[in-house]
């Protein structure tokens, strides 16, 4: 399999499908429960039809790969292009984008998969500090970018500020009678907007505790 296959394996697992590799057309092929999903090529890309999957659960699953997909493609596409770091103790990692005093790495092994690293360089990048290190993609370029002030931090919800702001918006629609067709669309749109920047809303969806909810002045 490729690197490519091999992350999507990953993400499958996590998802509790399973895996087979069809060795004479290279396509990595996911199921779940019972239910084939998707074959995926040596580039990364899915084929898939539609029409089979019916099931609902299948369905939010294969859904879930989709979005996996694009990501891995993204930085396994940067992984496999990218010159390796130079400082001794990083020369596992790979670069994949620098900006004035910060540096944005990944590396892959092939039992644990990527890790990703921000870090501060200093002397023409002959010295790296105060690396961020994650597993996680999506969270580690962010970071990246806001060490770079490629973007403002105060811009950016933090995950406990994006889980409030999701709270909030759910107990509005599900308790307050008065909220019109458009204010309800827009909060919807609101919660689904949150859920594609922070992933872990849509697995597990946060609700108020009992006694937490705020009061609503209908």
């Amino acid at each position: 399999m490729t690197i490519y296959q091999e992350e999507m394996q990953r993400k499958a697992q996590h998802y509790g499908c399973l895996t087979d590799y069809d060795e004479a057309d290279q396509l990595l092929l996911i199921s779940h429960k019972g239910v084939h999903l998707t074959a995926v090529n040596p580039e990364g890309f899915m084929y898939y039809n539609n029409k089979d999957l019916t099931d609902p659960e299948s369905r939010e699953v294969f859904s879930h790969l989709v979005d996996d997909a694009e990501v891995v493609r993204e930085y396994v596409g940067l992984y496999v292009s990218a010159p390796q770091m130079q400082p001794k103790d990083v020369q596992n990692y790979r670069k994949f984008s620098e900006y004035g005093d910060v540096v944005f790495a990944g590396m892959y092994s092939e039992k644990h998969g990527f890790m990703f690293c921000s870090w501060r360089q200093s002397d023409g990048g002959k010295y790296l500090a105060h690396g961020d290190y994650s597993p996680d993609y999506l969270s580690s370029k962010e970071n990246y970018a806001v060490r770079a002030g490629l973007i403002v931090k105060d811009k950016i919800f933090t995950q406990a500020e994006a889980e409030e702001l999701f709270k909030c918006a759910a107990f509005a629609r599900d308790n307050c009678d008065s909220l019109t067709y458009e204010q309800d669309r827009g909060l919807m749109e609101l919660m689904e907007k949150l859920q594609d920047a922070y992933p872990s809303l849509k697995e597990n969806p946060p609700t108020f505790d009992d006694g937490e909810a705020p009061i609503l002045n209908m």
